[in-house]
């Protein structure tokens, strides 16, 4: 609702009230009519319990002032907002905004303005984060503060300004989670998806291995790792550091991560032939849960799936990851966890709806009793053509 007086040079707003996000907005301005090309207007006002979503996936409630401003398009909306509660759950290092339509102009407006390429309105965004704000994503689950200046058109925003992550939050790498020790995420005219990130983390590991001290075979000890975590550089490609108390190489803190064991224990349960049940489900389990496998689904398109078999006895764990590549060629390949393991690949491509060609290979690994010491590779090619009918 608004009380506007109009005339021949322009029209002045007494007064402006409406809803805006849930809360209210006030305002008051003046708006002048000088030529086609020029229409200078400065309206402003303030704002109280509102809840926005600017920019995407960043939202939060608060209150402020606004303004309207410029000559002619683009015109300028600047705010100063004071944020007291919301959300932050916007991925970093993702595709971004950039893909984004913006706002379009409508069929009805004059054709002089509908021939205006940019966006007709640019932001002006001070966000001061006054109570500690929750920012959630496949990246960080902690609690933050700071101020961000948001500018540009609202299809492809720039942002600048620092957030600080508060004690006890998490960052996640393989889906550990790492409590945050110091950091901060800070951006220098930066989309919002891709800010420069400063963190440490820490947290610890623990790995069940086979004690070789006990004379009883399923014997198990735990080994206690402190994982140090490093994460510099740019959201879209950071630059990630590990080390541990006891020191172990980089590789080693990843597979203990993704697995739950370093590759010398995996060595040494499978010399053994001791890799049981419990522990291939406890590895298979592991890799499916972790974002390993998420972020090569997301990312790479792969589907990676862990199925058990055999005995009571005798239980063998396999995985299986597959990938389709197009419409028409797909691919597959499997790997058993045992003593000696069992591999295969399948790659089928699609002529049409009823006939495929598909090419195979399985190989097993293992040792004869004249070279015990020496792998020999038992594998065997094919190559068929498939023709499916349905019938009714």
């Amino acid at each position: 609702r608004a009380d506007v007086i109009f005339s021949e040079k322009g029209a002045t707003v007494n007064s402006l009230k409406g809803e805006l996000g849930g809360g209210k907005i006030s305002g008051e301005g003046r708006i002048n009519w000088q030529s086609r090309n020029s229409v200078p207007v400065d309206v402003k006002g303030r704002f109280d319990a509102v809840s926005l979503n600017v920019p995407e996936g960043f939202k939060t409630k608060g209150s402020g002032s606004w303004s309207f401003k410029g000559a002619f398009f683009p015109y300028t909306i600047g705010v100063n907002y004071d944020v007291d509660g919301g959300e932050i759950v916007s991925d970093f290092g993702g595709a971004g905004l950039g893909e984004r339509k913006g706002i379009t102009p409508s069929a009805l407006l004059p054709k002089s303005l509908t021939q205006i390429k940019d966006q007709p309105v640019n932001l002006d965004l001070q966000i001061q984060i006054r109570n500690p704000l929750p920012i959630r994503n496949e990246l960080v689950n902690a609690q933050i503060r700071g101020k961000v200046h948001v500018m540009g058109p609202p299809n492809q925003p720039k942002l600048t300004g620092v957030i600080t992550p508060l004690p006890q939050g998490e960052i996640y790498f393989r889906d550990v989670p790492f409590e945050i020790q110091t950091g901060y995420i800070e951006y220098q005219d930066d989309p919002p998806e891709n800010p420069k990130l400063y963190l440490t983390a820490q947290t610890l590991v623990a790995e069940k291995v086979r004690d070789d001290v006990n004379p009883d075979p399923t014997a198990e000890k735990e080994n206690q790792y402190e994982i140090n975590l490093g994460v510099q550089g740019r959201a879209k490609q950071p630059r990630i550091t590990l080390s541990s108390m006891p020191a172990l190489s980089e590789k080693e803190i990843v597979s203990l991560l993704a697995l739950g064991m370093t590759p010398k224990a995996l060595e040494q349960n499978r010399t053994a032939g001791q890799l049981a049940a419990s522990n291939s489900v406890q590895i298979g389990t592991a890799i499916l849960q972790k974002p390993l496998s998420k972020e090569v689904r997301n990312r790479l398109g792969l589907d990676v799936q862990i199925s058990q078999s055999g005995t009571e006895n005798t239980n063998i764990t396999k995985l299986t990851i597959n990938k389709q590549f197009t419409p028409k060629l797909g691919a597959s390949a499997s790997r058993t966890l045992e003593k000696n393991p069992s591999n295969s690949v399948k790659m089928e491509y699609k002529f049409n709806r009823n006939f495929s060609v598909v090419g195979s290979w399985d190989g097993k690994e293992g040792t004869t009793q004249l070279e015990e010491e020496k792998d020999i590779n038992q594998s065997v090619f094919g190559l068929d053509l498939e023709f499916k009918v349905n019938f009714k």
